[in-house]
């Protein structure tokens, strides 16, 4: 039979509610390290939603630039087409002044 100690508990009753205690600080210190872990990640969390909306902004910003950059291109697209129709159209009438100019003066002049 086991002897009865520390307030009517036996030796192995008292491991056992040793045991349970020293689980107890395990879980709790456990406890404490998760939280500790979880308030780190939603610190990152935070961060990593800050910087995403960052680089939304940046995006959005830069879409606009490339927009812009295609209506001039456009634009200057629309541009070269009327010069070189004025060229063209200019080429045509010299070619036809030269050849008006250069009949004349082959031509036999009447006296």
């Amino acid at each position: 039979m086991q002897e009865m100690t520390n307030g009517g508990l036996t030796d192995d009753r008292l491991e056992r509610v040793r045991e349970g205690i020293r689980a107890m600080e395990v879980l709790e210190f456990e406890k404490g390290e998760n939280k500790r872990l979880l308030d780190e990640a939603r610190l990152e969390i935070r961060g990593l939603k800050a910087e995403a909306g960052a680089m939304q902004v940046s995006l959005a910003r830069l879409q606009t630039e490339v927009e812009n950059y295609q209506r001039e291109r456009d634009y200057a697209v629309g541009r070269r087409a009327e010069v070189e129709a004025l060229f063209s159209a200019v080429l045509g009438i010299m070619q036809k002044y030269r050849t008006e100019t250069v009949t004349e003066e082959t031509a036999p002049t009447q006296a």
